[in-house]
């Protein structure tokens, strides 16, 4: 019973370090996107967004371009950073540094943002999200861009790439396991070792006196 109650409590332990470990892990991740969209959103000019999709403000979308690239570079992890005009028919695109599409033309939506579609083209905010693409673990954040009047003219978005994160908690669960299940070990074993030398040492005594007992009748 002893032993059982240990390993229950092990297994809660382990469980619930699990448990902090991954949103611990979420919301590091989720604020490195949030923190990226923020910056390369704060470097749009709403009003130029037009202009730039059509290619008549070539030194503005060169500058906002560099520091995608160079951003993309910089922070460990993040796989993607793109900036569309959500339309009902597809995404608008201005920057993508993982597909290699004429500016200005219109995408079909991703299958990870297709649900989200209704509320990218009346400029709202969806929740930082998490999803999986082709056997990876991605977490994504988006942020409008609006003009002057209020209009809102394209999203920043970036996606990053959550596959060692989860690696990572694969290993200090496993690291864990070993360290809680030593003290379980060593109390089973200790259990076995007194339930030995104690009470069935005890038995086997009882054993051989009516053993003799027997044999003097």
């Amino acid at each position: 019973m002893f032993l059982l109650m240990t390993i229950i409590i092990d297994s809660l332990v382990i469980g619930v370090a699990g448990y902090v470990y991954t949103r611990d892990i979420r919301e590091s991740y989720s604020r490195i996107c949030n923190g990226t969209v923020v910056v390369i959103a704060s470097s749009v000019d709403g009003n130029n967004v037009e202009e730039m999709q059509e290619g008549k403000a070539e030194k503005e979308y060169a500058a906002l371009k560099k520091q995608v690239e160079n951003t993309l570079e910089q922070i460990p992890n993040l796989k993607h950073i793109y900036i569309y005009d959500m339309q009902r028919d597809g995404m608008r695109l201005l920057i993508d540094t993982d597909l290699d599409y004429e500016i200005g033309e219109i995408i079909p939506y991703p299958s990870l943002l297709d649900e989200y579609k209704d509320l990218l083209c009346d400029g709202k905010i969806p929740d930082t999200f998490e999803s999986s693409y082709d056997g990876h673990f991605y977490m994504t954040s988006l942020l409008p861009v609006f003009d002057l009047r209020g209009n809102c003219v394209c999203y920043v978005c970036c996606d990053i790439d959550m596959d060692e994160a989860y690696a990572n908690r694969a290993s200090f669960i496993k690291r864990l396991a070993v360290i809680v299940s030593v003290p379980t070990l060593i109390i089973a074993l200790s259990t076995a070792i007194i339930i030995k030398k104690h009470i069935l040492s005890s038995i086997d005594r009882l054993d051989d006196y009516l053993k003799l007992y027997h044999r003097q009748d």
